[in-house]
């Protein structure tokens, strides 16, 4: 017979193991699937978008939240958020197509030292320690090292990849005047929305190029259904069974799992100056995430 520690031992586990297949999958898609798709970031995105929304609606549906979802307060707010998720992500995505895979996910993940920085010095909502101050100036150190031996050849990709991050820094801030009883996935559903929305303007633009053909449809359909839908109802999933601090510690491996990917499907060189600065950009997001207020 299991017992109550038993169960909760097990349940933690799958909950470990959930959020593992959520950043798998994160790591997938920006270590592979975007540099493969052979059009603009700003022209797929929306449409994985839509199969990422339609993916969350599905499972709202199956949880019997769509009503909830319909009537959820701070619609114009998550919409604003919405606007800046297609913003980060376009430029993100964007940013892969454009300079090395690791500078853009290393720079795409200075987004939580840039909240640090942003929320202590700008706007003062917060009062964040003396630490996490630190930690973020050690975060943005690591950006100089990897970008030091390429300053004379920084291109759009580099500075798309510093857009994604201020961006999600920027939809994080706000996301944290959401009422705290929403249910994630229908932030989720609203976060795709915008970008989802936009793909009407864009399939015409893609179709009109002849951009379109069934290999290009399958390559932005994987993205969007297992990176913008599954990989989010997988990490809520595990939020719900493992802290959040554990939880956001572990989606730091979508970087090591890009790079991985990036330098053995491409063949892009990991240089000393990329495993330097990206490891103190990786261990001061982790230590601030750790930091607790």
């Amino acid at each position: 017979m299991e017992t109550k520690e038993t169960k909760e031992t097990k349940e933690t586990k799958r909950g470990y193991l959930e959020i593992i297949s959520a950043v798998g999958l994160w790591g997938l898609n920006s270590g592979i699937t975007a540099r493969m798709i052979n059009m603009s970031a700003f022209l797929f995105y929306p449409i994985a978008s839509l199969f990422g929304f339609l993916i969350v609606l599905g499972e709202l549906a199956r949880k019997k939240k769509l009503s909830e979802a319909v009537n959820v307060s701070n619609k114009k707010l998550l919409l604003l958020v919405g606007l800046l998720i297609f913003l980060n992500n376009g430029s993100f995505y964007y940013a892969i197509q454009n300079t090395t895979i690791s500078n853009a996910v290393l720079l795409h993940y200075l987004a939580p030292l840039f909240v640090v920085l942003s929320a202590s010095i700008i706007i003062k909502e917060e009062k964040r320690s003396g630490k996490k101050i630190a930690l973020a100036f050690v975060g943005l150190l690591g950006m100089f090292i990897i970008l030091s031996p390429q300053i004379e050849a920084i291109n759009i990709g580099i500075i798309a990849g510093l857009a994604s991050a201020i961006f999600y820094a920027a939809h994080t801030l706000i996301e944290k005047k959401l009422t705290a009883n929403v249910e994630p996935l229908i932030e989720v559903l609203y976060k795709n929305s915008v970008a989802a929305g936009l793909s009407v303007i864009v399939i015409p633009i893609i179709i009109s190029q002849g951009l379109f053909n069934f290999e290009e449809i399958i390559k932005i359909v994987f993205l969007g259904v297992t990176a913008l839908g599954l990989g989010f109802i997988f990490f809520f999933k595990g939020l719900g069974k493992v802290s959040s601090q554990n939880a956001m510690v572990l989606t730091y491996l979508e970087t090591v799992i890009a790079i991985v990917l990036g330098s053995i499907v491409f063949g892009e060189a990991i240089g000393t100056n990329t495993i330097l600065g990206g490891l103190l950009i990786i261990g001061s997001g982790i230590a601030v995430v750790k930091i607790k207020d």
